[in-house]
């Protein structure tokens, strides 16, 4: 009995410790969140899953749809106004498509219009308010403006790691750069794994970026206690000012240059100073 419970024990553990199993065939995402604190300036994110040896894994991260109001601008006489407002939704508020290679090299079109794996198949998603707005420029310059900001991204030529292959398959890994103006929510993580031109299988995962620390502190507050959030801006102003002043005039003091030897309110090292003759 001591040694059948031995036995559980051990394969328990090694259950628990498994990075990824063929069994549940999930996506492993290392950090899980994207903790934005004082100090932010991004992060890198690796995805690990398996797959078959002659996979050709396409990787998508998507954030929520979101709805968007921009004004549009028009000519009168010789100045640009504002002639009204459109709004924009259909598509993510983020999208970064990474890849081995391009996906019209091993992709069929019907398969990337259907999953939605290129800007083109993109543009198609974006529904444009009012409907007498629509246009194809509006359209050509909202993916501009989002692949501009690294909102949406398309990264063909990321490194891909394999392991050896074994009975459950590869493990794949794909690193990437975390977007450093991607805003704080939730995000959803999906793996295409396909073969001869199709999409065979597809896995999901969560992904969450989230404040900590003082700008969680800051964020609650704009959310929760507007008065107290614009009394510590205030003082974080004033801080700040104070500090910049302080650091200009340290500065101002040490590039002051010194009297030249010899001059009036310097003392020379050289002279020697006779006795006043006495009458």
């Amino acid at each position: 009995m001591k040694l059948l419970k031995v036995l559980s024990t051990a394969l328990i553990v090694l259950w628990l410790v498994s990075p990824l199993s063929a069994a549940d065939l999930d996506v492993k995402v290392t950090p899980q969140v994207v903790q934005m604190g004082a100090f932010y300036n991004g992060t890198r994110v690796r995805i690990e899953f398996l797959g078959e040896p002659d996979a050709k894994p396409v990787l998508i991260i998507r954030g929520s749809e979101a709805k968007e109001v921009f004004n549009l601008k028009g000519r009168a006489g010789p100045i640009w106004v504002n002639t009204g407002k459109v709004s924009i939704s259909g598509v993510p508020s983020l999208y970064l498509a990474i890849s081995p290679q391009a996906v019209n090299e091993f992709l069929q079109p019907e398969a990337i219009e259907k999953y939605q794996l290129d800007l083109a198949a993109l543009k198609k998603q974006i529904r444009i308010e009012p409907q007498e707005m629509d246009r194809d420029i509006i359209r050509v310059n909202y993916l501009q403006l989002k692949t501009e900001e690294s909102s949406y991204r398309f990264v063909s030529n990321a490194p891909l790691t394999m392991g050896e292959p074994g009975v459950d398959g590869v493990l794949y890994g794909i690193d990437f750069e975390w977007p450093k103006k991607a805003p704080p929510g939730k995000y959803e993580v999906v793996v295409y794994e396909s073969r001869n031109g199709s999409v065979v299988r597809e896995r999901h995962a969560p992904l969450e970026a989230a404040r900590v620390g003082f700008p969680a502190l800051m964020a609650s507050l704009a959310s929760s206690r507007a008065g107290l959030y614009g009394l510590m801006a205030v003082i974080l102003a004033m801080l700040a000012g104070f500090g910049m002043d302080s650091l200009v005039a340290a500065l101002r003091r040490k590039r002051k240059p010194a009297p030249a030897p010899g001059s009036a309110g310097a003392a020379s090292p050289h002279r020697k100073h006779s006795p006043v003759p006495s009458h």
